[in-house]
Parts: C-alpha cells; sequence; structure tokens
C-alpha cells in the first residue's frame, strides 16, 4: 500500500500538515480507509479516475486488452523504448565523461539524441503511410534492441 493511493498526495498532504491515508478500498467516488473512515473522492486522482475507482466498464476492458496479445506486444516495445531512453539519458554522459570528455560534450551528445529523435518521428511518420505500421514500430524496438545489446 501507499499512503493516498499514489506517491503524488503524500507530498501534498505533508505540504498543508495533513497526514496521507491508507487506502483499503475504493468503489465510485467512495474510499474506505485502513482505519475504516469512508471519504469521497473530490479530486479522482486528478482526472484519470474521472469515472471513478473500481469502474465495471473498465474493469472490463482492462481484462479484455490483457486478454489480447497485442496489448503484450505493444506494452514490451513500450519497456523497452523507456528502458532505452532511461538508460541512455542517466549513463551516457557519466560514460562520456569517464572517457575523458567534457561535460558540454556529454549533454552535446544527448541534444544530439534529442534532435535525432525530432527527425526519426517525422520520417517514420512518412513510412508508417507506406508500411504496416506495427511492422515499423517492431522493426523500430528490434533494431534499438540489437543496439544496445551489442554497445
Amino acid at each position: 500500500m501507499i499512503p493516498g493511493g499514489v506517491n503524488s498526495p503524500v507530498r501534498a498532504f505533508r505540504s498543508v500538515g495533513g497526514t496521507p491515508f491508507f487506502t483499503k478500498s475504493a468503489n465510485g467516488a467512495r474510499l474506505t480507509t485502513a482505519d475504516d473512515q469512508e471519504l469521497v473522492d473530490f479530486v479522482l486522482t486528478g482526472g484519470p479516475a474521472i469515472h471513478g475507482h473500481n469502474d465495471p466498464d473498465i474493469r472490463a476492458a482492462i481484462r479484455e486488452a490483457m486478454s489480447h496479445r497485442g496489448f503484450w506486444l505493444l506494452n514490451l516495445g513500450f519497456l523497452a523504448c523507456g528502458f532505452q531512453l532511461a538508460f541512455v539519458a542517466t549513463h551516457l554522459p557519466a560514460y562520456l565523461l569517464d572517457k575523458g570528455m567534457r561535460p558540454v560534450d556529454a549533454v552535446t551528445g544527448l541534444a544530439i539524441i534529442a534532435c535525432t529523435n525530432i527527425f526519426g518521428t517525422y520520417y517514420c511518420g512518412l513510412l508508417g503511410e507506406r508500411y504496416r505500421r506495427k511492422n515499423l514500430l517492431a522493426a523500430i524496438y528490434l533494431v534499438r534492441t540489437a543496439a544496445m545489446a551489442l554497445f
């Protein structure tokens, strides 16, 4: 359990002198805390839970998505992409510094990657009109993963 359900409310409670609560269950706009207080969630996570908590239609849609092979393949691609971006952003500057490069060179390396991503996104959009997008996306993730593995 995370106090308040997500991490952000913990900081928000602290900033106004409040005490975070632990959510035991939630349904619609009502929350039950670990000490059995019933609360009305007026914030609804700032928008993502606009349908309330534990909505049966949303639960059914999630169950349906999780049973679909494409859902898992897409999320595997997102995992590979997120890992690669986080890995590069975290480790590339330190790696370049370890190799004797100046800090400005390490930051420039990240800037070059970011600019390349802008052009890559544009050209992949064009390619997406000529080729099946799912095959194109799979090829991009495969090449990126191979490049990371070879490095």
